[in-house]
């Protein structure tokens, strides 16, 4: 969809509402700017789905992103923004846009956010602060 591409940007979702307007956010970026889009759902621990719930929401999450020309990739992982880090290197990601994160992601040490930020200063980060429905 986007030909010509200099701007490669990533949207970070997780099974619930607050991804489908994460994944329009990155779309209308990556149209505006003629860019690259892709959509990354890193699960804590071995299975993606760890919730019954959640492979049925991912799948709609999935199928709208391959509606707005994005490419999807679904990872687990232990460390999630470790993973994160490694695929924005991997696939040369120019901007990242993600979630304000629950507390599940913080864990003791730095949230995901700031991991990511401090790791890769050059990155355009966005983070879309949750709505009062979500």
């Amino acid at each position: 969809m986007f030909v010509g591409h200099t701007d490669k940007i990533l949207v970070c979702i997780t099974p619930q509402s607050n991804s489908r307007r994460l994944i329009y956010c990155g779309y209308e970026r990556a149209r505006d700017s003629n860019g690259y889009l892709a959509i990354l759902n890193v699960e804590r621990g071995q299975s993606i789905c760890t919730k019954p719930e959640s492979a049925e929401i991912l799948q709609q999450l999935f199928d709208y992103a391959a509606e707005c020309g994005a490419t999807v990739h679904a990872l687990c992982s232990n460390d999630v923004a470790e993973t994160i880090i490694k695929f924005i290197r991997n696939e040369r990601i120019t901007h990242l846009i993600l979630g304000e994160h629950s507390r599940e992601y913080s864990g003791e040490g730095s949230s995901v956010i700031t991991q990511i930020s401090e790791r890769l200063p050059h990155i355009g980060i966005e983070v879309l602060p949750r709505e009062d429905n979500e």
